[in-house]
C-alpha cells in the first residue's frame, strides 16, 4: 500500500470511529470532537461558544500494519496490531506486511456525573 492510500485509509478509519463514538457519546450526554476555541485570557482551550467547558484530550499512539496475501497479492487493509496473533487450528499463511505507527488525539468532553 503506499503512502496516499495509507494515509486516505487511516483518516477515513479515524473519522468513523470518532462518528461513531459521537453518536454513543452524545447519548450519555458526552461530546467527542466539539469545536474547541483559545481563550485569550489564559492560553487554555475550551470548548467552543462555552468557555466554561475545558475538553479533555485522548491520546492515541496506534501501531498499524498493511498485509498483503503472498499468493493472491491482495490488500488487507489496515489493522491496529495485537501483541499476540495465532490460529486456534494451528495453520500457518504467508504474508507481506509493513508496520507503521499513528499518533493523534481527540478533544472529548466526558458526561456529568449524575448522583
Amino acid at each position: 500500500m503506499d503512502l496516499k492510500d495509507f494515509l486516505a485509509e487511516s483518516l477515513k478509519q479515524i473519522i468513523g470511529g470518532i462518528k461513531d463514538a459521537q453518536e454513543y457519546a452524545k447519548e450519555q450526554g458526552g461530546r467527542v470532537s466539539p469545536p474547541i476555541s483559545s481563550s485569550d485570557k489564559n492560553k487554555s482551550l475550551h470548548v467552543h461558544l462555552d468557555p466554561n467547558i475545558t475538553p479533555s484530550f485522548v491520546k492515541f499512539d496506534l501501531s498499524v500494519a498493511t498485509a498483503s496475501d503472498i499468493t493472491t497479492g491482495k490488500e488487507g487493509g489496515i489493522k491496529v496490531l495485537s501483541a499476540f496473533v495465532a490460529k486456534a487450528d494451528g495453520s500457518t499463511s504467508s504474508s507481506s506486511q509493513a508496520v507503521s505507527r499513528i499518533q493523534f488525539e481527540i478533544p472529548v468532553v466526558w458526561p456529568p456525573d449524575k448522583k
